[in-house]
């Protein structure tokens, strides 16, 4: 604590806290916008790579969280192989039958749908 009972986080603790705070449901909704586990998770995994070693930039951004999103999203697109069978493996009905719906959906359907309803935009 400082001198006035005030708490300094640091940018390594600024950025831990984004992180956990973001990483599941990014993970999320990059999975729901094209079915693909390992895509999705590599698109976070780099966009939260690429996010640190760019911290100082990103944190003074209005919003670093939609610079990661952006990022995650472009990512797992570039990484989505789109004839690959998708593995629901572990997902309920109710789960398989979202997932195969939003895949129906063209992508800036989805994508915006994605957004308002698992990103609270």
């Amino acid at each position: 604590m400082g001198e006035n009972g005030s708490t300094h986080s640091t940018p390594n603790d600024q950025f831990e806290a984004l992180y956990l705070g973001l990483r599941r449901r990014l993970l999320l909704q990059c999975f729901a916008l094209h079915g693909d586990l390992s895509a999705a998770r590599s698109g976070v995994r780099e966009a939260f790579i690429a996010a640190r070693q760019q911290w100082r930039r990103v944190s003074d951004l209005d919003q670093p969280e939609a610079w990661i999103r952006e990022r995650a999203m472009n990512i797992t697109q570039r990484r989505h192989v789109p004839h690959r069978r998708r593995a629901y493996e572990g997902l309920d009905d109710r789960q398989v039958a979202v997932l195969t719906a939003l895949a129906d959906l063209k992508d800036g359907e989805r994508k915006a749908l994605i957004l308002r309803h698992l990103g609270d935009l």
